[in-house]
């Protein structure tokens, strides 16, 4: 009865220990998310206001666009 009881004990510690790291991993993934999200909306926000924005940046970007990866301009 008590090996069992052990034994269910390290079970439960172990369960709460995976799903600590799941939580962690979770957090960490919504930080690259809300990044991923603000370098995204960045672009936009030169776009909306020209008179900031260098004249000649948007021929850099679209330049740029062709040399970065697919993952880079969807995201």
């Amino acid at each position: 009865m008590r090996d069992e009881r052990r034994q269910a004990v390290q079970e439960l510690e172990q369960e709460r220990r995976g799903r600590e790291e799941t939580q962690r991993e979770l957090e960490e993934l919504r930080r690259q998310l809300q990044a991923l999200r603000e370098a995204r909306e960045s672009p936009q926000t030169l776009e909306e206001e020209p008179e900031r924005a260098d004249p000649n940046s948007a021929t850099v970007e679209s330049q740029e666009g062709a040399q970065r990866p697919w993952w880079r301009r969807v995201f």
